[in-house]
């Protein structure tokens, strides 16, 4: 037959698993204090830019390593679990200009304009799309009637020229895969391979002249230098093993103390195994014959 203090020590063992998320969470390590960080930058790593408006590419970053075990004061080694991601993009534009040359004989008012933009996302199916948009160069005045003649040298009152050299702009994005609910995404950041990205630079161009005459145009895209940035936030997390064996002590040390503190009663009165009122006389036990306890 099993013990009266069966059920007790279960209540214990299912409280004490069902605060098991409280326990991780209160875990020493904060997930914003050791960020893993890897970083792309045009500059200086493969492929090299500055990367011309047009032209797509690649490059690989790694994934959040898993397997690296941390020391936690009454833990023992634990491994870490990714908790999000975030993605940051800084960038700058240089060499990028849209000129036009009157070659009407007439005057003409024009405004032209030059702009691009970024766009970074790995393959990953979970990634955030990151983009970033420079500003918009413009520029407003008179074409005066063609003074110069053909070819046009893109100089003199009658050009007028929008230009993209030193612009620069940054964005971000932040994607959760904490908890139970965002497993797929988590293993899909984590491991100890490398994940690829993929940037697109486009740029565009625009011209309003009026009176309509007869322009000559000359466009060189912009090219784009950028830095991509890749934080990974986790925080511990303790293995199943670990915690059931914490629950499991702690559950039979509540039992251990409940025992005590029920057979220390006073005047030499205790419980039997059978949970009976006894009392102690010369060495031996007298079953005290107390009523049953009221339904």
């Amino acid at each position: 037959m099993l013990s009266r203090r069966f059920p007790l020590a279960l209540c214990a063992l299912v409280w004490l698993l069902a605060s098991l998320p409280a326990v991780a969470d209160e875990m020493p390590l904060d997930p914003n204090d050791n960020p893993e960080v890897h970083t792309y930058d045009s500059t200086i790593d493969a492929p090299l830019g500055p990367h011309a408006c047009g032209v797509s590419g690649s490059f690989t970053l790694p994934q959040f390593d898993d397997t690296i075990l941390i020391p936690v004061p009454g833990f023992g080694m634990q491994p870490r679990e990714l908790v999000s991601v975030y993605v940051s993009v800084t960038a700058s534009i240089i060499d990028g200009y849209n000129a036009w040359e009157n070659e009407d004989n007439i005057d003409a008012n024009a405004m032209v304009q030059i702009g691009a933009r970024l766009r970074v996302q790995s393959v990953t199916p979970s990634a955030p799309l990151v983009v970033v948009t420079f500003p918009v160069d413009s520029n407003t005045g008179t074409l005066k009637a063609d003074s110069d003649g053909d070819p046009p040298d893109y100089s003199g009152d009658d050009t007028i020229a929008a230009i993209a050299d030193g612009d620069s702009d940054a964005n971000d994005a932040t994607i959760d895969v904490s908890g139970p609910e965002n497993a797929a995404k988590r293993a899909e950041w984590s491991g100890t391979g490398d994940i690829a990205w993929n940037f697109d630079p486009n740029s565009h161009f625009s011209a309003d002249i009026r009176p309509a005459v007869q322009p000559d145009n000359l466009f060189e895209s912009p090219k784009v230098h950028f830095t991509a940035e890749v934080r990974y936030l986790w925080q511990v997390a303790p293995e199943p093993a670990t915690l059931a064996m914490l629950a499991m002590g702690s559950a039979g040390l509540l039992v251990r103390r409940t025992r005590r503190r029920r057979k220390e009663l006073p005047g030499g009165i205790g419980l039997d195994r059978c949970g009976r009122v006894v009392q102690c006389c010369s060495g031996r036990q007298v079953v005290l014959c107390l009523p049953p306890p009221a339904e």
